[in-house]
């Protein structure tokens, strides 16, 4: 029997019956808009929901990262979801048929590779494929194609990483072996590999959103392979917003300052922005909220892990401020943006602490006349 191979344009034929949403209108800069994770804690709130229900999570959430097949039956109600896929997974599961397995990184000794994520008793949930592997890239695209044809709205493309992250079995990281030289994968040719992936995916799907989770540190805009695989995104994951421990003070590299003017660059571009955090603590889903306020021109979401999922959305998170009054600037050692109902202040890692007058009323309803930040913080006053 002959397989016909899937061809970017056989795959766009095949898409073009899928209705296209272009990029959510732009909202005022101080308005929080939502994006959910349908993940296991979403089972039972989805499960035979209301049609109150259904009609709330539309309006709550303006976007959502989802499961394939389990949301399918949902896409009835909730049509604005993007369907998860890891750009380089190979899920060990897949040893039952094997027909994934040839695409399996390997070391200099033959042994399969993985992502490391998850990894215990050495052995990991997810192999790392080879993204320069056409056949691997075929394979991902047909993948795709089954997934959106049930209504998905987009594409969340998760691990679009531009440094090699493949270990063995314990998370040690490896460098893989390059199956077209023979020898160790060099990070260049890594890179070219995933930035010709991730413009084959744009190509072969030119009318749905596709989302990067793309960690901003493993290679700057500045880089023409990252340029060009960013441009092939309509949006862009930021994970672990502000809180990353990696960040510092300053005017560093890995600065709050370089980091803020990444999420800049970024829209310079005229790529939304998915700023994601822990949301754990109180004081984590002040610094998330204020940092995102930072960065927000109105097209942007806010994706937190927790305080974000029904019956538990953290007031801040359903936030607005109206329209921005202009860019953030620097006030008394912080960051400061205004805007036409309030106030968002954000201080560095390592900042001292520093009362900062000010008069309105905290998220909680408290009115203050100041406010005290220390190391990486963030707090919003309301307006009176």
């Amino acid at each position: 029997m002959t397989v016909k191979r899937l061809t970017a344009t056989a795959v766009a034929a095949v898409l073009g019956i899928l209705p296209w949403t272009p990029p959510a209108p732009a909202a005022p800069a101080g308005e929080v808009r939502l994006a959910g994770s349908a993940g296991s804690e979403m089972d039972a709130p989805m499960r035979n929901p209301s049609r109150a229900r259904k009609a709330w999570f539309r309006r709550t959430y303006t976007r959502m990262k989802a499961y394939a097949p389990w949301f399918n039956e949902r896409l009835d109600w909730y049509a604005k979801a993007w369907a998860y896929q890891d750009l380089y997974a190979v899920y060990s599961d897949s040893r039952e048929d094997g027909s994934r397995m040839r695409y399996v990184l390997r070391d200099a000794s033959g042994r399969r590779l993985y992502i490391p994520w998850g990894c215990d008793g050495g052995t990991c949930p997810q192999y790392a494929a080879d993204p320069g592997d056409p056949g691997f890239r075929r394979m991902w695209i047909r993948t795709a194609v089954r997934k959106l044809r049930a209504g998905y709205i987009g594409l969340y493309v998760d691990d679009a990483n531009f440094a090699m992250y493949t270990s063995d079995g314990n998370g040690r990281r490896i460098a893989p072996v390059d199956p077209r030289t023979g020898r160790a994968m060099r990070p260049q040719d890594w890179r070219r590999y995933v930035s010709d992936f991730l413009v084959s995916i744009r190509r072969a799907f030119p009318k749905v959103e596709i989302v990067h989770n793309a960690p901003w540190w493993m290679a700057p805009l500045s880089d023409p392979l990252r340029r060009r695989a960013t441009r092939a995104a309509d949006w862009v994951m930021v994970e672990h917003a502000f809180s990353d421990a990696g960040l510092t003070g300053g005017d560093g590299s890995v600065s709050f300052t370089a980091y803020m003017r990444h999420m800049d660059a970024l829209h310079r571009m005229e790529k939304r922005l998915v700023v994601h955090g822990e949301g754990g603590p109180a004081d984590a889903r002040e610094l998330l909220l204020a940092g995102y306020l930072m960065i927000s021109d109105g097209g942007d979401l806010l994706s937190s892990s927790r305080g974000a999922g029904p019956g538990a959305i953290w007031d801040g998170y359903q936030t607005d401020l109206g329209e921005a009054r202009g860019h953030r600037y620097r006030w008394r050692g912080v960051w400061r943006r205004d805007f036409a109902r309030g106030t968002a202040l954000l201080s560095d890692p390592d900042s001292p602490s520093r009362s900062l007058p000010i008069r309105g009323r905290r998220l909680n309803g408290d009115p203050v006349s100041a406010v005290t930040l220390g190391d990486r913080e963030g707090v919003t006053v309301l307006r009176d």
